[in-house]
């Protein structure tokens, strides 16, 4: 099993990839894979920049984006 994980901030990052090598751990007989992008977060919308500037890193904000990129990944296998 392969897991890809789109992450608004890095503190929960931190957590999921925790959990993924407890995970990994305690079924070493599965393939048990993973990766994280973690995001900027929204914890504090930037007022000063360009548009541009200001709309990106925000996974929210590019969500559609990037699973189409995913979408078009998977259809690639």
């Amino acid at each position: 099993m392969y897991f890809q994980f789109l992450i608004e901030d890095s503190s929960t990052e931190i957590i999921v990839n925790h959990i993924m090598e407890k995970l990994q751990a305690k079924y070493k007989n599965k393939y048990i894979g993973f990766d994280t992008k973690s995001f900027r977060g929204i914890g504090h919308l930037p007022t000063k920049g360009s548009l541009q500037e200001r709309k990106g890193g925000n996974l929210l904000n590019n969500l559609r984006v990037y699973l189409r990129g995913f979408d078009q990944s998977l259809r690639n296998m």
